[in-house]
């Protein structure tokens, strides 16, 4: 009896083993990440509605606050999604984003009744280089993340491709 009892411990440890080792197995071949997209957030300063911020969501999630000479890049999964803002009104962007693309969106706000209303505009390659080359805010920003000019924050960005939405 003793002998039957360290076979049934032996195979019980051996079995444990075994079936971490397919689940870590699994695990690997199927955690791989999302494939991503960039996305530029830029919002120029103008005096009407200047001063005021406003945070842009994912779904639920929050993804920044912009406020006025905002330049942020976040990476985000390459799916269908809806980027919202909402203060007085409910504004919302609609992207199919493609894996290793870059979107640019300039985000705006305009003064509404109460408070400031938020809206979004997409812009292309040259409509952000034109940009930057007329906001100085823009090419101190770029400066500081180490590029040139837009050209050179295009081109090292580590974006394979560029679409325009």
């Amino acid at each position: 009896m003793f002998f039957r009892l360290n076979e049934k411990i032996k195979f019980m440890k051996d079995s444990i083993s075994l079936i971490f080792f397919l689940l870590l197995i699994f695990h690997v071949s199927y955690s791989q990440e999302n494939p991503k997209a960039k996305v530029v957030f830029i919002r120029t300063f103008k005096y009407l509605a200047g001063g005021a911020g406003f945070n842009v969501y994912e779904g639920s999630k929050k993804l920044l606050r912009v406020k006025p000479q905002t330049f942020e890049v976040l990476d985000i999964d390459a799916k269908p999604t809806r980027f919202w803002a909402k203060t007085e009104v409910k504004k919302h962007l609609d992207v199919n984003m493609l894996p290793n693309h870059v979107y640019f969106v300039r985000c705006k706000a305009s003064l509404g009744i109460f408070l400031f209303r938020p809206s979004f505009e997409t812009l292309n390659e040259e409509e952000f280089a034109d940009l930057v080359s007329r906001r100085k805010f823009l090419q101190k920003k770029l400066k500081l993340k180490g590029f040139n000019n837009a050209a050179d924050f295009l081109k090292t960005n580590q974006i394979v491709k560029f679409s325009g939405i």
